[in-house]
C-alpha cells in the first residue's frame, strides 16, 4: 500500500503516526530553538518526547537501535491505541505548559501532539487495528531484510 492509499483508508492510526512524525519534527526544532532561551527545560523535555516517539513509531529504529529489554517492554506496553492517546495527550499538555515561558515552535508541536493522541482516541473508539504506514519500515517482521 502507498502513501496516498494509506491516508485514503480511513484508519485513524495511520493519521496519529503521521501527526506523530510532524510533532517529533517540531520537537527537535522547537527543542533546539529554546536550548538558549529561558524555556530550556521544555527544550529538554521536548527532545525527550521525540526519542521516547521515534521508538514508538518507527520501527526502523526499534531494529536499528540496541535497546535492553525494560525499554521493550516499555514500547510494548504502548502498543494499544488508547495507551498511545493517553501518552501522546500528556505530552501534549507538557508542551502546552511551555506557554508560561513564552510563545515559541513547541505549541505548534503540543497542536501536533494532540491531533495524534485524538486519532488514536477515536481509533480505539472505533477498535481499528494499528496499521504501521509503509514509509516508516513497517515491513520489518520475519523474512525482512533487517
Amino acid at each position: 500500500m502507498g502513501f496516498f492509499e494509506e491516508l485514503k483508508s480511513g484508519n485513524g492510526t495511520v493519521y496519529a503516526q503521521w501527526g506523530a512524525l510532524l510533532s517529533i519534527v517540531l520537537l527537535v526544532i522547537g527543542g533546539l530553538t529554546n536550548l538558549f532561551s529561558s524555556a530550556i527545560l521544555f527544550a529538554l523535555i521536548a527532545w525527550v518526547e521525540a526519542f521516547f516517539m521515534i521508538l514508538l513509531e518507527i520501527p526502523l529504529f526499534q531494529k536499528c537501535c540496541p535497546t535492553g529489554p525494560k525499554v521493550q517492554s516499555v514500547v510494548k506496553f504502548f502498543e494499544g491505541n488508547g495507551l498511545r492517546a493517553v501518552l501522546y495527550l500528556v505530552f501534549s499538555v507538557l508542551m502546552w505548559l511551555s506557554l508560561s515561558v513564552g510563545f515559541g515552535l513547541l505549541i505548534i508541536a503540543a497542536l501536533t501532539e494532540l491531533f495524534a493522541s485524538l486519532c488514536y482516541a477515536v481509533a480505539a473508539f472505533k477498535k481499528q487495528e494499528r496499521q504501521p504506514s509503509t514509509l516508516t519500515g513497517a515491513n520489518l517482521g520475519p523474512g525482512s531484510l533487517l
